[in-house]
């Protein structure tokens, strides 16, 4: 939702959202293929594998799922796939229905409207100090 009112555009929040469905994919399918079926597994020094249970506190699994899942964002998701699909989408990555856009409140991310704001307030008249007898 936040995506939503920040951009304004109903395909930004659903590319952040096919994003991170990738990178969690790739990382449980990276878990999964090295603890449960042995792809690699010697490359880890795991020597017995097995079905990956999620009660288990496999702490060197966890640690190989967060270290796949933050290389497979940083440089496929946000280099290749973010700017690829905005790419093709062109001036239809900015489209918002009329109705949502009603409903939705302007925010100023940037604080624009704040200065905005403040030019169009006149300043405080300077007065002089009063003359001394």
């Amino acid at each position: 939702m936040l995506l939503l009112v920040v951009f304004r555009s109903a395909l930004v929040p659903l590319k952040a959202a096919l994003g991170f469905l990738l990178s969690v994919l790739t990382a449980l399918g990276s878990v999964v293929a090295v603890f449960q079926w042995g792809h690699g597994a010697g490359l880890l020094g795991v020597e017995e594998t097995g079905p990956v249970m999620n009660l288990m506190p496999i702490f060197l699994a966890i640690g190989f799922g967060l270290a796949v899942a933050v290389l497979f964002d940083a440089f496929v998701v946000r280099v290749a796939f973010v700017p690829t699909v905005l790419a093709l989408l062109g001036d239809r990555a900015r489209w918002l229905p009329g109705w949502l856009n009603r409903l939705l409140p302007n925010v100023g991310v940037e604080g624009e409207a704040l200065t905005q704001r403040a030019a169009a307030v006149p300043a405080p008249a300077e007065t002089a100090p009063p003359a001394r007898v």
